[in-house]
Order: C-alpha cells, then sequence, then structure tokens
C-alpha cells in the first residue's frame, strides 16, 4: 500500500496528511477507465513529492510499489490531468520524473 506521509529510516512517522486524490483528476485520466488498479495522477504527485523529501525514509519502497504498469509505468503523458488540475500543477511531469528515478533505481539494485 502507498503510503501518503512521511516515514523516516528509524520508522517514526514525521507527517501524517491524507491524501484525498481530486475527482476531476480521476475523470479526466483515460488509463483510469482502461485500468481499475491504475493508482492515477494525483496519488503519484504525491508519493513523487514525498520521494523528493530528503526527510523521507520509504522512498525505495514507493519506488517498487510504484514500478508497474498499474503505477508510474501506466501513465502514458497525454497531460489531461496537467489541464484540468485545479491546482495548477503537473501531475504529468510528476510521474515521468518518477519514471526516471524508477530507472535509476533499477540499475542500483542491478549492480
Amino acid at each position: 500500500m502507498l503510503k501518503s506521509y512521511l516515514i523516516q529510516e528509524n520508522g517514526k512517522i514525521l507527517i501524517h496528511k491524507l491524501n484525498a486524490s481530486p475527482v476531476v483528476l480521476l475523470w479526466e485520466c483515460n488509463i483510469v477507465e482502461t485500468n481499475q488498479r491504475y493508482l492515477g495522477p494525483a496519488p503519484m504527485n504525491r508519493a513523487f513529492t514525498l520521494i523528493a523529501d530528503s526527510r523521507d525514509g520509504a522512498g525505495k519502497e514507493r519506488l517498487d510499489i510504484l514500478n508497474s504498469h498499474d503505477g508510474a509505468w501506466g501513465c502514458h503523458t497525454q497531460f489531461n490531468c496537467t489541464d484540468v488540475c485545479p491546482m495548477g500543477i503537473s501531475p504529468t511531469r510528476a510521474i515521468q520524473k518518477l519514471k526516471r528515478k524508477e530507472v535509476v533505481h533499477a540499475f542500483k539494485n542491478f549492480f
């Protein structure tokens, strides 16, 4: 399960903030229509924010969870979620950055 709060390496929870996915982002994402297990843009944007935070000790765990067609690799980069995002952010860009982090993570685990 993808946790939407920061976890330090010692297991201590720093911030506990539930992440309710904006419904509008889900309805604009075409992938959600075809894959009901797809996480969607809002949760992955939140995951990227947490992974990018140096205080988070669960980044590797999050990357492992997102490394699937139901996660970051399911995004087809259509920017529909970015076009309708009420916060004016780009979940699509965050998902693409997650994909790059996935590749780096995979190479580090390979060697």
